[in-house]
């Protein structure tokens, strides 16, 4: 007797897309970004010189930098792995707890993050070449202060309250040959932008940033990115529609009663072909 197979589990392709899409949007954009930046420089398709941030570069109108500059980690190697396996921890885990549904409001804090950085860039002090560097380090603050309970760890080895995160994404940077002082004024841009955005409204009762928030509509683009990520997340990759997935156990009827395909129920809470008691 022909059995009918069942069928097999997901391939690893769909698996991989799964997990891929169910990355925050944010979170998913800022790695692949930065992934396909450093392999390409790591390619030789682009030079670094072509991407990273300079205050001497406005000048010269080339404005592109200060959106190549925020996602500038340099060429791939270790580094470069290390800091996106960070970042995929630190603000993902923030974009799930503080900023659901609210792409826009996280993206707009990135934005005046960007801005001030280019400015304080030009004090040689606080320039740094790698300004992806301090973004991360201004979500990694962000979230510190979102989940400063959560326990962490350091390739599971050496664990951290949440609240420790930045100062150990600092010294971890450090350790790799960065200088403090861009690291220490990306904690203070998110410490105010923080006091801003939480600490200013419950002192004195209004968000300055909420009339921005409004201006722009991030918030609306936001909530239709969610809606399209969702429908996205279900589909179910690589597996036959229900109506077309066998029984594992192909041998026994199944005894549930089906629903007619087309047509209202007409078992009327009867099952169907069953004889009708004598009245």
């Amino acid at each position: 007797m022909n059995r009918q197979q069942v069928p097999a589990a997901d391939s690893i392709p769909s698996q991989v897309i799964k997990k891929y899409l169910e990355i925050p949007r944010f979170t998913r954009s800022f790695i692949t970004i930065s992934l396909v930046m450093s392999v390409l420089i790591r390619m030789g398709v682009v030079s670094t010189d072509q991407l990273y941030y300079h205050p001497l570069y406005l000048k010269e109108l080339q404005l592109y930098r200060l959106l190549t500059g925020p996602f500038f980690l340099g060429s791939l190697g270790i580094s470069v792995v290390m800091n996106l396996f960070m970042i995929l921890g630190f603000c993902s885990r923030l974009e799930q707890a503080k900023y659901t549904n609210r792409t826009g409001d996280l993206i707009l804090a990135v934005a005046i993050a960007v801005l001030c950085f280019a400015a304080g860039g030009a004090v040689p002090l606080l320039y740094t070449q790698l300004m992806a560097d301090q973004v991360s380090l201004f979500l990694v603050f962000l979230f510190s202060r979102q989940c400063p309970d959560v326990t962490m760890s350091l390739m599971g080895t050496i664990r951290y309250p949440g609240r420790m995160a930045p100062w150990v994404f600092l010294g971890l940077n450090f350790l790799m040959g960065q200088r403090i002082a861009p690291g220490l004024f990306a904690i203070a841009v998110a410490a105010a932008y923080h006091y801003v955005d939480e600490g200013y409204p419950v002192r004195f009762g209004s968000n300055p940033l909420e009339a921005v928030r409004r201006r722009l509509g991030l918030r609306r683009m936001a909530t239709r990115s969610a809606q399209r990520r969702q429908a996205w997340t279900s589909r179910d990759y690589g597996r036959a529609p229900p109506q077309q997935r066998v029984q594992p156990f192909p041998d026994v009827p199944s005894t549930r009663p089906q629903r007619p395909a087309s047509g209202a129920w007409a078992g009327r809470g009867r099952v169907v072909g069953r004889s009708t008691p004598d009245q």
